[in-house]
């Protein structure tokens, strides 16, 4: 009998078992089913698709359940296409130059109104009425009622500017930048804007202004502030912002917050809030890992990275799995979970991450009110230790839930018999009751 406490992480052959991955060559047909509209995961089932936000069934939601060579481009697994510029690329796709292949965007511009790009996907944009039904310190666009991440520059810091409602790096103009000649003429003289090399620095403690060379004299860094961004140097600015003591180029962040690779300000304890509704944890704090999925074969498993769908209260994405047996009381199907790895190096081995800091882990949970779940929070250490709390089943909405590292205790296949969190490497949630289970993690953090 398989125990539903042993946790192994997930090769692709075991995902594969699992999960859709994927058949054929995918080179352009569509297979049975796809498109037909659903509700729920289950209504996609049959024809072993997944149900899509958009409320179709689709074959995939991203890469992760693609084959290798394979991208998930608008909900099909399909060969990616080499370019060398976007008229190589079949339909509506870009190209993505330094990959030298094609996708679906490279920036919220190439997607249909009311989606963005993310992962080279183009998403839909989470539906708000005001600023507060955003998460993540996104802001609401009233019309057309979409939650975005600026909606003009001064949303977004001084190093940045508001393109397609995202924050970016603004693109070098080639005339030198805003100044032209980049500084007053003679020995001495004020500091110039820098060209689009980048900007200088703010006036305060803690870094330098950009320096470059002006006509007639010499740009002088500021007396502090911060470090210009590195960029194309124009006319008047050089390529790099000479960067003074704690200067950095970053989200504008507050000291109590740290930058995402989408340039958004969170909390460094946040591992991850499904914003990119894809499969990758936030690349922050010095985590990296992907989600991953797994069930027995006699249970009847559907999970994503997205909106749950209909049936769910909350529509922000998640990491979500459902499922049932497909025989009452089988011995051998037990076992059913999301989890993820939080230090994967470049040979995707999972090493360990020091939460010894922290008190444990906080999860916004929501289950169905149909299917009350109780969820067994598990980590496993790279000694080979696995330990578990199991939190009580909870009834439909949405709940914060916290599992404190101090009540978990080791499972009978536990190779250390105490919990040493400097040496967690993965965690998992898992149903304590496989025979019939919903759950949607919306949000994971550390406390």
């Amino acid at each position: 009998m398989q125990q539903r406490t042993v946790f192994g992480w997930l090769l692709a052959g075991a995902f594969c078992a699992a999960v859709s991955c994927g058949g054929g060559d995918n080179k352009s047909s569509k297979p049975p089913g796809f498109g037909l509209p659903c509700k729920a995961a289950k209504d996609c089932s049959a024809y072993d698709l997944l149900c899509s936000a958009e409320q179709k069934c689709v074959q995939c939601l991203g890469d992760a359940v693609c084959k290798a060579g394979q991208a998930c481009s608008a909900g099909l697994c399909k060969v990616q296409e080499e370019c060398s510029d976007s008229s190589d690329c079949s339909g509506a796709q870009v190209c993505d130059e330094e990959a030298e292949v094609c996708v679906d965007c490279l920036t919220s511009r190439d997607c249909a109104e009311g989606q963005r790009c993310a992962g080279n996907s183009c998403r839909a944009r989470p539906a708000c009425e005001f600023t507060s039904d955003c998460d993540g310190g996104l802001l609401c666009l009233i019309d057309p009622g979409v939650c975005v991440s600026c909606r003009d520059d001064d949303d977004c810091s001084a190093t940045r500017v508001c393109e397609d409602y995202e924050c970016v790096v603004p693109k070098p103009t080639g005339d030198g930048g805003k100044s032209g000649s980049g500084g007053k003429a003679g020995s001495g003289g004020k500091p110039g804007t820098a060209g689009s090399g980048g900007k200088s620095g703010a006036g305060g403690s803690g870094g330098g202004a950009v320096a470059g060379t002006g006509v007639g004299g010499t740009l002088t860094a500021g007396s502090g502030g911060v470090a210009g961004a590195a960029g194309a140097a124009g006319a008047g600015g050089s390529a790099a912002g000479e960067g003074g003591a704690g200067g950095s180029e970053d989200c504008g962040c507050t000291a109590d917050q740290t930058c995402t690779p989408d340039e958004r300000c969170v909390p460094p304890t946040l591992i991850d809030d499904l914003w990119d509704c894809d499969d990758q944890i936030l690349a922050i704090a010095g985590r990296k890992g992907n989600w991953s999925a797994y069930a027995d074969v006699g249970i009847d498993f559907d999970h994503g990275f997205g909106d749950p769908g209909a049936g769910w209260t909350e529509h922000t994405c998640a990491a979500w799995a459902m499922g049932s047996e497909l025989t009452i009381d089988d011995p051998n199907a037990t076992l059913a979970f999301l989890g993820f790895r939080l230090n994967v190096d470049e040979l995707d081995d999972g090493l360990a991450y020091d939460l010894s800091q922290y008190n444990g882990i906080q999860i916004q949970l929501e289950t169905m009110s149909a299917i009350p779940t109780s969820l067994q929070v598990v980590v496993k250490t790279t000694g080979g230790g696995i330990f578990q709390v199991t939190l009580s089943p909870v009834d439909g909405a949405l709940y914060a839930r916290s599992a404190h590292f101090v009540s978990m205790t080791a499972t009978v296949d536990s190779a250390e018999p105490t919990l040493d969190a400097s040496t967690i490497s993965e965690v998992n949630f898992a149903a304590a009751d496989a025979s019939a289970f919903a759950f949607a993690i919306h949000q994971v953090s550390l406390f």
